[in-house]
């Protein structure tokens, strides 16, 4: 082909040239300007401690260090994770409130949970540490202390009293009593005497956290004799007490709750309590109605259990039912320890778990003995 404007022959790389379509020159400053949007785009992305910004004519620089730009990625992931997480639970509960998720999946997912808290349980007994912390010194945050405070007269001798202070050791309640007991439910017990001329009397009462009588009995003690009151029960908020003679049981307003009508009695344990009048014994609840039968002599509950002696002079174990898990065979028993009890039959003995069961049973064991902990009684 020869050239328009002469006639010397065109090659063929200047005619493919001449087909080719002109790009105009707007297209060209079009062109150019998006490469360097995009250039921009690709070094701003690059850039880890500057914030560039532009408003109208105007750009502005943020300056960030290292730190800020390490917690801005950190809490971005943590937000992310958060999202998604809450994202899938909602999805998950859709899928089940659709019942779209297979009934094998949410089996084996119940499962998983239910062996990992078992595996914990199990674990929890051998990683438990024992601190101070599990001993309980204050009630009340008050702990009964004694001191001296003064000198007889006659003798010289120190003269102690109990009294109560605080855990900064400051003293809450006077030291004027001859005998304190722990406060329980914001009550306790405390002994006190009184001279008159050459006798004394000696009562206990009951007092509040202020050193207030709470109350207006008082329950005379022997000096030397066993003590005629006893704690507040854990779970029913009871105390024995002996008045007049009798036994009944008090609560922490200083009221009579069962009234003082009983030759023996013991603490109440789980709702129930052993009373015994005259030559039978039986357990009562927290209104004082009898809740079981007649025994010949019956010891406290332990462990859920108690040790009750028959009418007929063998012992057996009851429940916290009043119902009897062994039969009336025992010449003697202990209380249950640790979910064990030790029996006596004739001249063996065995020993027995909490379904009345032998565990231990031999006719060759003259005696027997664990850590000392089953004394029996007959």
């Amino acid at each position: 082909m020869a050239d328009k404007y002469g006639d010397k022959p065109l090659t063929k790389k200047q005619i493919l040239e001449s087909d080719r379509p002109k790009m105009l020159d707007s297209d060209k400053s079009k062109k150019q300007s998006s490469d360097n949007d995009q250039l921009e785009d690709v070094e701003v992305a690059h850039v880890d401690e500057t914030i560039v910004s532009k408003v109208g004519d105007k750009k502005s620089n943020i300056k960030l260090n290292k730190f800020d730009v390490f917690f801005i990625r950190i809490w971005s992931f943590i937000c992310a994770a958060i999202l998604k997480f809450s994202y899938l639970i909602v999805k998950g509960i859709k899928f089940v409130i659709k019942k779209e998720i297979p009934v094998r999946y949410v089996v084996a997912t119940v499962s998983t949970l239910l062996v990992v808290a078992l595996i914990a349980l199990c674990a929890a007994p051998f990683t438990r540490t024992v601190s101070v912390d599990d001993i309980e010194i204050y009630h009340n945050n008050l702990i009964a202390v004694q001191k001296e405070v003064g000198k007889d007269d006659v003798t010289m001798a120190p003269i102690y009293k109990w009294g109560y202070v605080n855990k900064k050791g400051s003293t809450k309640i006077d030291f004027i009593y001859e005998d304190a007991m722990d406060f329980k439910y914001k009550v306790a017990f405390v002994l006190v005497s009184e001279k008159t001329g050459s006798s004394t009397y000696s009562y206990w009462k009951l007092i509040n956290t202020k050193g207030k009588d709470v109350g207006s009995y008082q329950f005379s003690q022997t000096i030397g004799a066993e003590r005629v009151v006893s704690e507040f029960s854990d779970t029913d908020k009871l105390a024995k007490v002996c008045l007049a003679g009798n036994y009944g049981f008090i609560n922490t307003s200083g009221k009579m709750q069962i009234n003082a009508e009983y030759d023996d009695a013991g603490s109440f344990v789980d709702g129930k309590a052993r009373v015994g009048r005259g030559s039978t014994y039986y357990f009562i609840n927290k209104k004082g109605k009898q809740v079981s039968s007649e025994f010949s002599y019956a010891r406290d509950y332990v462990e859920g259990y108690a040790a009750v002696k028959t009418l007929s002079g063998m012992w057996q174990f009851i429940n916290n039912k009043c119902e009897s898990i062994t039969e009336a065979k025992f010449d003697a028993v202990s209380d249950f320890h640790c979910g064990y009890a030790a029996v006596k039959l004739g001249s063996s003995y065995a020993i027995i778990n909490t379904s009345g069961e032998y565990v231990v049973k031999s006719n060759l064991f003259s005696d027997i003995k664990i850590l000392g902990e089953f004394e029996l009684v007959s």
